[in-house]
């Protein structure tokens, strides 16, 4: 007979490298919209303030899972909410 557990693990393991690129391009392109707008709309700024951003967004997320226990996503959530409503702001005003 023919056995699923194959199969299901080559899939759990496909799925779990999907959403990590997916996280990781997010935060990179999060990183890069926080950057240029923090340089003046500049188009090319200093890798090291990109480097700054996406350390400082890492760490964030990092604490606010740990510290949040089982409400840790939710409260990661609004922040992320709060980050992008204050980037909306600095960019269209």
């Amino acid at each position: 007979m023919f056995s699923l557990r194959v199969p299901g693990k080559v899939l759990a393991i496909l799925s779990l490298a999907a959403i990590i690129l997916y996280f990781t391009t997010s935060s990179d392109s999060g990183s890069l919209v926080i950057d240029c707008l923090s340089a003046n709309g500049h188009p090319d700024p200093p890798i090291i303030q990109r480097i700054f951003w996406a350390l400082t967004e890492g760490a964030t997320a990092t604490a606010l899972l740990v510290a949040g226990g089982k409400g840790g996503l939710t409260a990661l959530r609004y922040v992320r909410v709060c980050q992008d409503m204050q980037a909306y702001l600095l960019g269209t005003h």
